[in-house]
């Protein structure tokens, strides 16, 4: 039971899954060799993975062996007869693998949903793999390309349906390298990718539309002084150009006179599941969001006001075709009026028809959303959708190190536009 469940790299479970990933055979076929090199996982999965490191995954492999000859299950001869039959991995073992961020998060879900894990399942999910294969190849090209020029060295993504359901997850640029999922279990700052609900607060409380005049100037709030990327003030300007053009002062100055409170309860609601405190720099996103609850929250929007929870699990059975789990309607629940989210769909097609978010439009094609970028260049976020697909990317730095003055209307954008259209 327990060679059948233990993990053993790569996103892979048990001893004939490893056989299967690795070596491309069945469990009774491999040779003496490829099972010392999977018995030798066992002590450190990601660190003596054959896809991570030959040697290392050799120089283990003979450690094996020669425990097993200690123990008299084979003999010198045995072992120096492994040394003219090498061994080939499978050529899939040796892709990106990115998909297996997805899997390891299936895999999560699945033990909420079924007590008995122990056993075989057959899983089937949400995932679509040609979007999956895209959202690979747009991070992994564009990190290739630009990723040393401009201090990047991670990304994620997320594509969802208007229903919920999880298209695409890519949670970093190498799985082999660093299973660890930015699009669930990272938590960064959000910054103007959260006016989003600054805007949606704004309309809701003070019975606003995109043609309603507000006014940049200077603000204080307590010794608190915000500024505007650009450090310059435009005066009094309609609501749909301050959201295009991401001014922070207008933000702020929404967020006032709405209340923090009804922010946060606002957020809460359309799907940021975050910590998130009542102080005044709130409304410029210095709350910590993953990528999925963030995207999911857009999907609001993209699905007239309706909220979805995102699933990836459509179906749980046995191997014998008895039915665990059967995912149903998915319920959704009006959390923005029609109207409110009218008013919001024409603030985000301005951001990429007229603002800091055009290198993401897409040309005869109507498409929506806000660009973020935080303090010092640290995070940079373009979420958006077209009629059916809301899409969330992410960029950084696991280390937290500011990037090359990378924006949300930069890297991310142009990711986003290349995985959309």
């Amino acid at each position: 039971m327990y060679l059948n469940r233990v993990y053993l790299g790569a996103g892979i479970y048990g001893i004939d899954g490893a056989a299967k990933y690795y070596f491309g055979k069945d469990l009774k076929d491999i040779n003496l060799y490829e099972a010392s090199i999977i018995a030798g996982l066992l002590k450190a999965p990601s660190k003596y993975s054959p896809t991570n490191n030959i040697e290392l995954s050799g120089e283990r492999a003979y450690q094996v062996l020669l425990n097993m000859e200690d123990a008299g299950y084979i003999t010198e001869k045995d072992i120096q007869d492994i040394s003219d039959n090498p061994v080939f991995l499978e050529t899939s073992a040796l892709g990106s693998g990115n998909s297996l961020y997805f899997c390891d998060y299936v895999l999560d879900l699945a033990q909420n949903i079924i007590e008995d894990t122990q056993t075989d399942l057959i899983i089937k999910t949400t995932l679509n793999p040609s979007m999956q294969t895209r959202g690979e190849q747009v991070i992994k090209n564009y990190l290739a390309h630009h990723g040393e020029k401009l201090n990047i060295k991670q990304s994620a993504l997320v594509a969802l349906s208007k229903d919920g359901s999880i298209l695409s997850m890519v949670g970093g640029k190498n799985y082999r390298e660093s299973p660890f999922n930015r699009a669930t279990m990272s938590h960064r700052q959000s910054g103007s990718a959260f006016k989003l609900f600054v805007y949606l607060n704004a309309i809701e409380q003070n019975n606003l539309n995109e043609y309603s005049k507000v006014i940049d100037a200077p603000i204080n709030i307590g010794k608190w002084h915000p500024k505007n990327y650009t450090r310059n003030y435009l005066g009094e300007i309609r609501l749909k150009e301050a959201f295009a053009k991401s001014i922070n002062t207008v933000a702020v100055r929404l967020t006032e006179n709405a209340g923090r409170g009804n922010l946060i309860r606002l957020a809460k609601k359309l799907g940021i599941n975050a910590n998130m405190s009542p102080h005044p720099s709130i409304s410029l996103g210095i709350a910590e969001v993953s990528l999925l609850d963030l995207t999911s929250s857009f999907a609001v929007i993209n699905n007239n006001g309706r909220r979805t929870i995102p699933y990836a699990i459509t179906e749980i059975k046995n191997p014998k075709g008895k039915l665990l789990f059967k995912k149903t309607h998915n319920q959704e629940t009006q959390v923005i009026s029609s109207n409110t989210n009218h008013i919001m769909k024409s603030l985000l097609k301005e951001v990429i028809d007229n603002g800091t978010g055009g290198a993401a439009k897409i040309n005869h094609k109507s498409t929506y959303g806000k660009t973020g970028t935080t303090q010092n260049y640290k995070d940079a976020w373009f979420i958006g959708f077209d009629d059916q697909v809301t899409c969330g990317i992410w960029v950084g730095n696991d280390d937290n190190k500011p990037m090359n003055k990378v924006t949300g209307g930069g890297a991310p954008a142009i990711i986003w536009q290349e995985f959309m259209r």
